[in-house]
Protein backbone atom coordinates (compact mmCIF):
# COMPACT_ATOMS: atom_id res chain seq x y z
CA UNK A 1 0.00 0.00 0.00
CA UNK A 2 2.75 2.31 0.35
CA UNK A 3 4.22 2.03 -2.91
CA UNK A 4 0.21 2.77 -4.22
CA UNK A 5 -0.34 5.79 -1.88
CA UNK A 6 3.22 6.89 -3.89
CA UNK A 7 1.03 7.48 -7.12
CA UNK A 8 0.54 10.68 -9.04
CA UNK A 9 -2.57 12.32 -9.19
CA UNK A 10 -3.32 11.31 -12.58
CA UNK A 11 -2.01 8.11 -11.88
CA UNK A 12 -4.42 7.91 -8.97
CA UNK A 13 -7.31 9.56 -11.27
CA UNK A 14 -7.08 6.81 -13.64
CA UNK A 15 -7.81 4.22 -10.70
CA UNK A 16 -11.30 5.39 -10.62
CA UNK A 17 -11.79 3.32 -13.65
CA UNK A 18 -12.11 0.76 -11.39
CA UNK A 19 -15.15 0.99 -9.70
CA UNK A 20 -17.06 2.01 -12.77
CA UNK A 21 -20.26 0.70 -14.11
CA UNK A 22 -18.29 -0.98 -17.27
CA UNK A 23 -15.94 -2.63 -15.03
CA UNK A 24 -18.68 -3.52 -12.54
CA UNK A 25 -20.62 -5.15 -15.87
CA UNK A 26 -17.41 -6.65 -17.60
CA UNK A 27 -17.27 -8.89 -14.05
CA UNK A 28 -20.44 -9.94 -13.84
CA UNK A 29 -20.13 -10.94 -17.69
CA UNK A 30 -17.19 -13.31 -16.54
CA UNK A 31 -14.32 -11.33 -17.96
CA UNK A 32 -11.37 -11.74 -16.37
CA UNK A 33 -10.28 -9.66 -13.64
CA UNK A 34 -6.62 -9.56 -14.99
CA UNK A 35 -8.08 -8.24 -18.26
CA UNK A 36 -10.69 -5.34 -16.73
CA UNK A 37 -7.90 -3.97 -14.61
CA UNK A 38 -5.05 -4.40 -16.78
CA UNK A 39 -4.48 -0.31 -16.38
CA UNK A 40 -3.87 -1.17 -12.44
CA UNK A 41 -0.76 -0.66 -12.17
CA UNK A 42 0.80 -4.38 -10.75
CA UNK A 43 2.66 -3.13 -7.61
CA UNK A 44 -1.19 -2.69 -6.54
CA UNK A 45 -2.06 -6.81 -7.58
CA UNK A 46 0.21 -8.16 -5.96
CA UNK A 47 1.60 -9.28 -2.40
CA UNK A 48 4.80 -11.04 -1.56
CA UNK A 49 4.74 -12.01 -5.60
CA UNK A 50 1.49 -13.42 -5.51
CA UNK A 51 -1.66 -12.06 -6.94
CA UNK A 52 -4.59 -10.67 -4.49
CA UNK A 53 -8.14 -11.30 -4.98
CA UNK A 54 -9.88 -9.40 -7.46
CA UNK A 55 -12.34 -8.17 -4.01
CA UNK A 56 -9.00 -7.12 -2.26
CA UNK A 57 -7.50 -5.29 -4.73
CA UNK A 58 -10.91 -3.00 -5.54
CA UNK A 59 -11.43 -2.61 -1.11
CA UNK A 60 -7.61 -1.22 -1.69
CA UNK A 61 -8.25 0.97 -4.68
CA UNK A 62 -11.19 2.28 -2.96
CA UNK A 63 -9.18 3.18 0.06
CA UNK A 64 -6.71 4.88 -2.35
CA UNK A 65 -9.36 7.46 -3.81
CA UNK A 66 -10.83 7.48 -0.26
CA UNK A 67 -7.22 9.25 0.56
CA UNK A 68 -6.57 10.70 -2.07
CA UNK A 69 -8.99 11.40 -4.76
CA UNK A 70 -12.33 11.85 -3.54
CA UNK A 71 -14.53 11.26 -6.61
CA UNK A 72 -18.12 11.34 -6.66
CA UNK A 73 -18.37 7.29 -6.90
CA UNK A 74 -16.66 7.49 -3.23
CA UNK A 75 -19.36 10.05 -1.94
CA UNK A 76 -21.95 7.60 -3.77
CA UNK A 77 -20.54 4.59 -2.07
CA UNK A 78 -20.50 6.80 1.51
CA UNK A 79 -23.81 7.74 1.29
CA UNK A 80 -25.09 4.72 0.46
CA UNK A 81 -23.36 2.71 3.60
CA UNK A 82 -23.52 5.34 6.23
CA UNK A 83 -26.78 5.88 5.87
CA UNK A 84 -28.73 2.43 4.22
CA UNK A 85 -26.53 0.14 5.67
CA UNK A 86 -25.61 2.10 9.06
CA UNK A 87 -28.71 3.86 10.18
CA UNK A 88 -31.62 1.51 8.31
CA UNK A 89 -31.40 -1.45 6.31
CA UNK A 90 -30.85 -2.63 3.01
CA UNK A 91 -34.24 -4.72 3.52
CA UNK A 92 -36.14 -1.80 4.49
CA UNK A 93 -34.47 1.29 3.03
CA UNK A 94 -34.30 1.25 -0.53
CA UNK A 95 -31.82 3.04 -3.21
CA UNK A 96 -31.41 4.89 -6.52
CA UNK A 97 -28.43 6.16 -7.85
CA UNK A 98 -28.60 8.77 -10.95
CA UNK A 99 -32.61 8.62 -10.73
CA UNK A 100 -33.87 11.05 -13.18
CA UNK A 101 -36.18 13.34 -11.74
CA UNK A 102 -37.55 16.46 -14.29
CA UNK A 103 -34.84 17.37 -16.31
CA UNK A 104 -32.15 15.94 -13.90
CA UNK A 105 -30.59 12.62 -12.16
CA UNK A 106 -30.04 13.16 -8.84
CA UNK A 107 -26.50 11.52 -7.44
CA UNK A 108 -28.46 9.08 -4.75
CA UNK A 109 -31.83 9.05 -4.06
CA UNK A 110 -32.78 6.87 -0.45
CA UNK A 111 -36.33 5.73 0.26
CA UNK A 112 -37.74 4.72 3.81
CA UNK A 113 -40.26 6.17 5.76
CA UNK A 114 -39.96 8.90 3.19
CA UNK A 115 -37.88 10.28 0.45
CA UNK A 116 -34.70 11.76 0.21
CA UNK A 117 -32.49 13.20 -2.53
CA UNK A 118 -28.75 13.45 -2.36
CA UNK A 119 -26.63 16.01 -4.83
CA UNK A 120 -22.91 15.44 -4.86
CA UNK A 121 -20.48 18.49 -5.10
CA UNK A 122 -16.98 17.14 -4.43
CA UNK A 123 -14.03 19.20 -4.46
CA UNK A 124 -13.62 18.73 -8.21
CA UNK A 125 -17.10 19.65 -9.40
CA UNK A 126 -18.70 23.06 -9.83
CA UNK A 127 -21.91 24.88 -8.88
CA UNK A 128 -22.95 24.74 -12.41
CA UNK A 129 -26.96 23.50 -12.76
CA UNK A 130 -26.97 23.37 -8.99
CA UNK A 131 -30.04 25.91 -9.08
CA UNK A 132 -31.83 23.80 -11.76
CA UNK A 133 -31.05 20.04 -10.44
CA UNK A 134 -32.05 21.26 -6.27
CA UNK A 135 -35.65 23.24 -7.89
CA UNK A 136 -36.21 19.28 -9.53
CA UNK A 137 -35.33 17.63 -6.61
CA UNK A 138 -37.88 19.81 -4.26
CA UNK A 139 -40.91 19.02 -6.70
CA UNK A 140 -40.43 15.59 -5.90
CA UNK A 141 -38.55 14.48 -2.08
CA UNK A 142 -39.21 15.18 1.03
CA UNK A 143 -36.05 16.13 2.05
CA UNK A 144 -33.02 17.42 -0.15
CA UNK A 145 -29.66 17.50 0.79
CA UNK A 146 -26.36 19.15 -0.76
CA UNK A 147 -23.64 16.91 0.03
CA UNK A 148 -19.65 18.29 0.15
CA UNK A 149 -16.55 18.36 1.70
CA UNK A 150 -16.57 20.26 4.82
CA UNK A 151 -13.75 22.28 2.82
CA UNK A 152 -16.73 23.25 0.79
CA UNK A 153 -19.29 24.28 3.14
CA UNK A 154 -19.36 28.29 3.39
CA UNK A 155 -19.38 28.55 -0.19
CA UNK A 156 -22.45 26.24 -0.54
CA UNK A 157 -24.15 27.61 2.50
CA UNK A 158 -24.10 31.20 0.51
CA UNK A 159 -25.36 29.81 -2.86
CA UNK A 160 -27.65 27.05 -1.99
CA UNK A 161 -31.43 27.18 -1.94
CA UNK A 162 -32.38 27.66 2.05
CA UNK A 163 -34.50 24.32 1.73
CA UNK A 164 -32.05 22.30 0.63
CA UNK A 165 -29.96 20.93 3.81
CA UNK A 166 -26.21 20.85 3.40
CA UNK A 167 -24.11 17.85 4.54
CA UNK A 168 -20.35 17.56 4.74
CA UNK A 169 -18.30 14.55 4.63
CA UNK A 170 -15.36 15.31 7.46
CA UNK A 171 -11.73 14.42 7.30
CA UNK A 172 -13.01 11.47 9.27
CA UNK A 173 -15.26 10.17 7.02
CA UNK A 174 -18.25 11.19 9.21
CA UNK A 175 -21.51 12.83 7.83
CA UNK A 176 -21.68 15.88 9.36
CA UNK A 177 -25.12 17.55 9.48
CA UNK A 178 -24.40 21.65 8.78
CA UNK A 179 -28.06 22.58 8.13
CA UNK A 180 -31.25 20.06 8.12
CA UNK A 181 -33.75 20.37 5.16
CA UNK A 182 -36.70 21.97 4.90
CA UNK A 183 -39.42 19.27 4.70
CA UNK A 184 -41.21 19.36 1.40
CA UNK A 185 -44.63 17.12 1.74
CA UNK A 186 -47.04 19.51 1.36
CA UNK A 187 -45.13 21.22 -1.96
CA UNK A 188 -44.90 18.49 -3.86
CA UNK A 189 -45.57 17.60 -7.48
CA UNK A 190 -47.72 14.49 -8.12
CA UNK A 191 -47.06 14.88 -11.97
CA UNK A 192 -43.21 15.43 -10.86
CA UNK A 193 -43.12 11.84 -9.39
CA UNK A 194 -45.94 10.30 -11.45
CA UNK A 195 -43.42 10.86 -13.88
CA UNK A 196 -40.63 8.79 -11.92
CA UNK A 197 -42.29 5.78 -11.95
CA UNK A 198 -42.69 2.71 -14.55
CA UNK A 199 -45.66 1.94 -15.96
CA UNK A 200 -46.09 -1.08 -14.20
CA UNK A 201 -45.87 0.49 -10.72
CA UNK A 202 -48.35 3.45 -11.72
CA UNK A 203 -50.71 1.52 -13.36
CA UNK A 204 -51.02 -1.07 -10.24
CA UNK A 205 -51.07 1.21 -7.86
CA UNK A 206 -54.05 3.30 -9.59
CA UNK A 207 -55.66 0.11 -10.15
CA UNK A 208 -55.92 -0.31 -6.37
CA UNK A 209 -57.21 3.15 -5.93
CA UNK A 210 -60.26 3.27 -7.91
CA UNK A 211 -60.83 -0.44 -7.51
CA UNK A 212 -61.20 -1.94 -11.12
CA UNK A 213 -58.70 -2.93 -14.16
CA UNK A 214 -56.98 -0.03 -16.04
CA UNK A 215 -57.83 -1.25 -19.95
CA UNK A 216 -56.88 0.90 -22.59
CA UNK A 217 -54.78 1.39 -25.65
CA UNK A 218 -51.22 1.83 -25.25
CA UNK A 219 -51.14 5.47 -26.84
CA UNK A 220 -53.47 6.76 -23.99
CA UNK A 221 -53.01 4.61 -20.37
CA UNK A 222 -49.89 7.45 -19.80
CA UNK A 223 -51.81 10.05 -20.13
CA UNK A 224 -54.56 8.99 -18.30
CA UNK A 225 -53.21 7.41 -15.52
CA UNK A 226 -51.23 10.70 -14.84
CA UNK A 227 -53.88 12.90 -15.20
CA UNK A 228 -55.40 10.54 -12.36
CA UNK A 229 -52.65 10.24 -10.29
CA UNK A 230 -52.05 14.10 -10.31
CA UNK A 231 -55.64 14.00 -8.88
CA UNK A 232 -54.40 12.24 -5.92
CA UNK A 233 -54.06 13.89 -2.49
CA UNK A 234 -50.53 14.01 -1.91
CA UNK A 235 -49.91 12.05 0.85
CA UNK A 236 -51.14 9.22 -1.13
CA UNK A 237 -49.73 10.19 -3.97
CA UNK A 238 -45.97 10.08 -2.35
CA UNK A 239 -47.50 6.83 -0.28
CA UNK A 240 -47.66 5.03 -3.78
CA UNK A 241 -44.06 6.98 -4.69
CA UNK A 242 -42.02 5.73 -1.91
CA UNK A 243 -43.55 1.93 -2.19
CA UNK A 244 -42.56 1.51 -5.37
CA UNK A 245 -39.18 2.60 -5.26
CA UNK A 246 -38.67 0.51 -2.50
CA UNK A 247 -39.73 -2.54 -4.04
CA UNK A 248 -37.18 -1.88 -6.74
CA UNK A 249 -34.28 -2.83 -4.17
CA UNK A 250 -35.80 -4.79 -1.36
CA UNK A 251 -36.34 -7.80 -2.20
CA UNK A 252 -34.53 -10.73 -0.45
CA UNK A 253 -32.77 -11.79 -3.24
CA UNK A 254 -31.20 -8.53 -4.31
CA UNK A 255 -30.50 -7.50 -0.52
CA UNK A 256 -28.51 -11.18 0.38
CA UNK A 257 -26.50 -10.38 -2.37
CA UNK A 258 -25.59 -6.54 -2.02
CA UNK A 259 -24.86 -7.52 1.88
CA UNK A 260 -22.55 -10.32 0.60
CA UNK A 261 -20.57 -7.59 -1.66
CA UNK A 262 -16.86 -5.66 -0.40
CA UNK A 263 -18.19 -2.40 1.04
CA UNK A 264 -16.41 -0.72 -1.88
CA UNK A 265 -19.14 -2.18 -4.38
CA UNK A 266 -22.46 -1.24 -2.86
CA UNK A 267 -23.27 2.04 -4.82
CA UNK A 268 -22.20 -0.01 -7.68
CA UNK A 269 -24.38 -2.46 -7.11
CA UNK A 270 -27.72 -0.50 -6.79
CA UNK A 271 -26.35 1.51 -9.97
CA UNK A 272 -25.74 -1.80 -12.06
CA UNK A 273 -28.99 -3.77 -13.15
CA UNK A 274 -27.85 -7.51 -12.74
CA UNK A 275 -29.48 -11.19 -13.77
CA UNK A 276 -29.19 -13.92 -11.47
CA UNK A 277 -26.51 -15.35 -13.38
CA UNK A 278 -24.23 -12.64 -14.20
CA UNK A 279 -24.56 -12.01 -9.89
CA UNK A 280 -23.44 -15.19 -9.31
CA UNK A 281 -21.00 -15.04 -11.95
CA UNK A 282 -19.89 -11.10 -10.57
CA UNK A 283 -19.18 -13.58 -6.91
CA UNK A 284 -16.69 -15.84 -8.18
CA UNK A 285 -14.81 -12.91 -10.42
CA UNK A 286 -14.44 -11.03 -6.90
CA UNK A 287 -12.63 -14.40 -5.76
CA UNK A 288 -10.48 -14.74 -8.46
CA UNK A 289 -7.02 -13.30 -8.84
CA UNK A 290 -6.79 -9.94 -9.86
CA UNK A 291 -3.92 -10.78 -12.38
CA UNK A 292 -1.76 -14.20 -13.50
CA UNK A 293 0.12 -16.02 -11.14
Amino acid sequence: MKKALQLDHSSIRLLARALTRPAFTALAKGVPPQDVFAFVPDDLKYYRRRPIRTATLLQNIFSILTESYRSEYVYKNFITSKIVFGRHSPATASVQIELPVGKSFVDVAIFNGSSTAYEIKTEYDGPRRLETQTRDYLAAFDSVYLVTSISLVERYLEICDPLVGILAITERDTLKIIRRSSSRQTHLDNRTIFRMLRREEYVRALERVIGKRIIMPNGLISSYCEDLFASLEKGNAQQIFRQAMRQRTTAPAFVNFIRSLPQCLRALAYATPLSAPQREQLTLSLSAPAAPP
